[in-house]
């Protein structure tokens, strides 16, 4: 639980990445809305004593599988942002759920 809660507070401290624009997609994904998702998962998993429902979880799946196929893609200076992400949302449904 102590990644999760440092890595979520780092993302929320951390700039958005210079090379990516707002509201742009990459690779056909809305970039923005997947980062914002995602942080709105996390937020309420660690606010409701690490519980997610059913349609959460499901859309962290979604976000999973997104993310495990568009941070490979993504420059140096987006990657690091994004494989945040993907590491929390690899910590809440693998080691929480």
């Amino acid at each position: 639980m102590d990644e999760l809660k440092r890595l979520f507070d780092a993302h929320e401290k951390d700039a958005w990445p210079e090379s990516l624009e707002r509201g742009s997609k990459f690779e056909g994904v809305e970039v923005v809305m997947l980062d914002a998702d995602a942080v709105g998962i996390v937020h309420s998993f660690l606010g409701c004593s690490h519980r997610l429902d059913v349609h959460q979880t499901k859309i962290l799946r979604e976000i999973k599988r997104e993310l495990k196929l568009l941070v490979p893609k993504l420059d140096s200076g987006s990657r690091p942002y994004f494989a945040r992400l993907e590491r929390m949302t690899d910590l809440i449904l693998r080691e929480f759920l």
